[in-house]
């Protein structure tokens, strides 16, 4: 070869590496562009984390609040604290609203997209509740609900966010970082949870159950990250919360547990609220930990795309120097670093199949998980490891995967060697040659037997009752839902059966939690016992349960009948005693049921019918059954519209107290009842015998009896500047839920200090009602208020559970005839002659004594033969407002 042929040579070869040299650029050029894009992608998704986060954490305390204004019933200074929250939430989703839309420039997946907007419309059903929450329209429960399902829609969205990291290390730092959030979302839990029972006091129906719940996920949560979190979060994570994380906030739980809720709402929310701002200062730090992280690294990777780039041209020639013998090698190698590129040494099983599905390699996770070794395998097809469970579909339309998609990945059901099945996730990849051949075929699977366990304990704690393990709600809504659209396509008909049972209260009060938890299990029982296999047994809460029954008829007529043999059966399944540790109870059942025989009712409407049935049954005697009508739900919409508009009643002065006189037997003026009445601007004047029932049953009352206490101190400090009023006694009356109120006794004395008022001047009526509770407490109370001088009055004697021992027991100074006695002693000689009798016993106790209802001068005349006897009816005065007080004279009696 002459030099002439050589530089020829040499120019061509220069021309080959210079091509091939540019052609390295350019693809070095684009991989340097696309990692930068990349990392510029990861980090708006790290901010679009931290807004979300931002936005859950003010959306927690919403729930917080939220919980402890409903627990309260409306306490104000909840709901100015509410307020100024939902501000704060608004803003954060704002900010969140604005990392959406940075979103937008990157090339996400669909599905990330369709998640986001999933969340939005979640958020925009918040208003609706929060409006809820402000009228007191909604349970704790079902407010706690929806929020923990709107931030788990949100929290949802940060893993979706890992997996779009850039490398493996940076995406398990973003899974640390969610499950740290996840642990502060359970400690907010939490805190809405307990935050709501310190503003009761007391367990709402359910309540016990979900604290224990709540709990219980909250320590699993706060575990599960220090056992998964990498050591740099461990460490950092311990150096916040070393020895006191959350100690304080376990020793409350268990006071609650116990019935102690003196810590009250505000001071736990608050305790609580510092603990759960350390998670999120916490969180924050990983996210600046994780930034940081992340710009190093992008620098890293850049300077090595820049540094090829510098020396490409080099590295250039020398490849092509080498590429004879690179050639040479690829070929005997390429095979072999294709099989190596899977991980063998990975905590998943391996498996390595040629073209026609022979083992040719497994690894150490394999030999694990399945119990063969790989010398027991190798030559042998997967199909040793099938269950049967799989059918052949199944198989066929794997291998039609894996020959035109190149991969398959699902759930599938194999056989150990030892004849376990188990379920895996298996993935199956398919390895091609430089020709687009498939050579061998790449198994990875994982034994996900305790994921399987955890989603299967996840569904009943979503779907059953934890105490009875029945269906709750939520299961039963779906069943309803079904039995709406199968009543509509089977033109058939369906009942719901609404079933509280009677008395179970007392027994829970009485005798504690475990016992009333035995006797729920025990009447769920009892009702599955009732009822086919195939009808639905359900407990909303507390003591209530729901039964549906489907397929009753075509006919209406026949499905009323069915109904009611079906009433009567569930009626005599809960009449026999209940023998709960080794004690008798006897708990009935009122029992409501409603035909589902409009098919555009909604589940709703239909629970409401039930619900409102079981009332009819309560008001009937209980231990029955009633069907719903139309006049009962007008009933109950009646009752309803006066319980809201109660609320507003106090705040806007439409209450007014009048004042009955009371006459000595000289027949002059000794005292007044002091009698509550509704001005309603629409209504006009509201009967207390509608109103006050309904404030009794929603703790209202407690509220109306401090302002009564209030009006009628004033009042007496009002008669201090008249000589003859003066010595007059004020009578209130004291609802049995308001006299064991934990503020009742302050309430008292601040007023009648701040009046200077004698406390003997004002005198407090209890009925019969409130002796047949805790009655230790209650001679507590009452001998520490008639130390501080107050006076007590025994109303209605005689009506209800009056014995001579509740005489005796209690430091009472007045007793008052019920009227009905006094209304029959002109005509009935029994009644005169009782009503001696209670006049005499109650002289040889050394007690006042008051005739109510006295309205005839006959009446009166007997009463004054007996002598030594206080009067109040309308024969001396009707109930007169402060206004007409003045018309009233001492010496009217002179007319009677």
């Amino acid at each position: 070869m002459n030099k002439f042929h050589i530089r020829i040579g040499l120019i061509a070869l220069g021309v080959v590496i210079g091509i091939w040299n540019f052609y390295i650029l350019g693809i070095e050029w684009i991989a340097y562009q696309e990692t930068k894009r990349s990392y510029s992608q990861t980090r708006a998704l790290i901010q679009f984390s931290q807004s979300i986060g931002d936005f859950v954490h003010e959306s927690q305390k919403e729930r917080g609040l939220s919980a402890a204004y409903l627990g309260s019933n409306g306490d104000i200074e909840f709901k100015s604290r509410l307020k100024k929250q939902r501000l704060l939430s608004d803003k954060k989703f704002l900010a969140l609203l604005q990392r959406v839309r940075t979103l937008s420039r990157y090339s996400l997946p669909a599905t990330f997209h369709q998640s986001i907007q999933m969340s939005i419309e979640k958020q925009k059903q918040l208003g609706d509740i929060r409006e809820r929450v402000f009228n007191l329209e909604i349970s704790a429960s079902e407010e706690i609900d929806f929020y923990t399902e709107l931030n788990a829609n949100f929290l949802g969205l940060l893993p979706l966010s890992a997996k779009l990291a850039p490398t493996r290390e940076i995406a398990l730092r973003l899974y640390d970082n969610t499950l740290l959030v996840e642990c502060t979302e359970k400690a907010a839990i939490e805190r809405g949870t307990l935050a709501n029972i310190f503003a009761a006091k007391r367990f709402e129906p359910g309540m016990y159950e979900k604290v224990i719940s709540v709990h219980a996920i909250h320590q699993s949560c706060k575990q599960s990250f220090i056992d998964k979190a990498s050591n740099n979060e461990r460490n950092l994570y311990n150096s916040y919360f070393s020895h006191t994380l959350f100690q304080d906030s376990h020793r409350i739980y268990e006071q609650v547990l116990s019935g102690d809720f003196s810590m009250g709402a505000t001071k736990w929310f608050n305790h609580m609220t510092v603990n759960i701002d350390q998670l999120k200062t916490l969180h924050e730090r990983f996210d600046q930990l994780l930034e940081e992280d992340l710009s190093r690294l992008e620098k890293k990777t850049l300077l090595k795309h820049e540094i090829f780039l510098v020396g490409s041209f080099g590295y250039g020639f020398f490849m092509l120097l080498g590429a004879i013998y690179l050639v040479q090698q690829m070929f005997a190698m390429i095979n072999t670093l294709r099989i190596s590129s899977v991980v063998f040494d990975s905590n998943e099983g391996v498996l390595v199949a040629d073209i026609n599905g022979k083992i040719m390699r497994v690894n150490p996770a394999f030999e694990k998980i399945s119990g063969y070794s790989e010398s027991e395998v190798l030559g042998l097809t997967p199909a040793l490891l099938k269950s049967g469970l799989n059918d052949s579909q199944f198989y066929k339309d794997m291998w039609d995967s894996l020959i035109n998609k190149g991969f398959w990945n699902g759930e599938i059901y194999n056989r150990r060697k030892n004849g376990e099945i188990y379920p895996e996730y298996l993935s199956i990849s398919a390895v091609r040659d430089e020709y687009r051949n498939i050579t061998h075929y790449v198994g990875i699977f994982s034994d996900i037997t305790a994921k399987k366990e955890n989603e299967e304990r996840i569904n009943r704690l979503a779907f059953y009752d934890p105490l009875t393990q029945l269906p709750n709600r939520r299961l039963l809504f779906e069943r309803l839902e079904h039995a709406l659209v199968k009543n509509e396509r089977n033109k058939t008909y369906s009942m719901v059966a609404f079933i509280d049972l009677d008395n179970f209260k007392i027994v829970n009060d009485t005798k504690g939690h475990l016992v009333g938890d035995d006797l729920l299990k025990e009447a769920g029982n009892r009702l599955l016992e009732a009822i086919r296999a195939e009808d639905t047994v359900a407990r909303l809460g507390g003591d209530e349960f729901v039964i549906l029954i489907e397929d009753l008829g075509p006919s209406r007529e026949q499905a009323f009948k069915i109904a009611s043999d079906i009433g009567s059966k569930i009626s005599l399944s809960l009449q026999k005693p209940f023998e709960i540790h080794e004690e008798l109870f006897f708990v009935t059942g009122s029992i409501g049921i409603a035909i589902l025989d409009n098919y555009t009712q909604t589940v709703n409407e239909i629970l409401a019918q039930a619900d409102t049935a079981m009332y009819s049954a309560k008001e009937s005697g209980k231990h029955t059954f009633r069907f719903f009508d139309s006049a009962l739900q007008q009933k109950m919409l009646k009752k309803l519209e006066c319980e809201k508009t109660l609320f507003n009643a106090l705040e806007e002065n439409q209450f007014q107290l009048f004042y009955q006189f009371q006459y000595n037997h000289q027949n002059e003026i000794s005292g007044a009842e002091a009698l509550i009445r509704w001005f309603h601007p629409e209504r006009g004047i509201v009967s207390p015998t509608e109103f006050i029932p309904i404030v009794e049953e929603n703790g209202f009352i407690t509220e109306i009896g401090k302002w009564i206490i209030a009006e009628a101190c004033r009042t007496l400090h009002e008669w201090s500047h008249d000589p003859i009023r003066k010595k007059w006694t004020l009578s209130i009356n004291i609802s049995p839920k308001q006299f064991l109120d934990e503020s009742f006794t302050s309430v008292l004395l601040d007023n009648v200090n701040r009046y200077a008022l004698p406390p003997s001047l004002l005198r407090l009526e209890v009925t019969e009602s409130l002796l047949i509770n805790d009655i230790e407490k209650i001679q507590d109370i009452m001998y520490h208020l008639k130390s501080h001088g107050f006076t007590f009055s025994l109303d209605d004697f005689g009506t209800g559970y009056s014995s001579l021992s509740y005489l005796n027991s209690f430091p009472f100074d007045e007793l008052k005839i019920d009227q009905s006695f006094i209304r029959n002693m002109e005509n009935d000689p029994h009644a005169s002659a009782l009503v001696r009798a209670i006049i005499t016993m109650a002289e040889v106790l050394g007690l006042e004594i008051v005739a109510e209802g006295v309205e005839l001068a006959e009446q009166h005349t007997i009463l004054q033969s007996i002598g030594g006897i206080h009067y109040q009816g309308y024969l001396f005065s009707k109930p007169v407002s402060k206004n007409e007080m003045q018309s009233v004279h001492s010496h009217e009696s002179s007319d009677v």
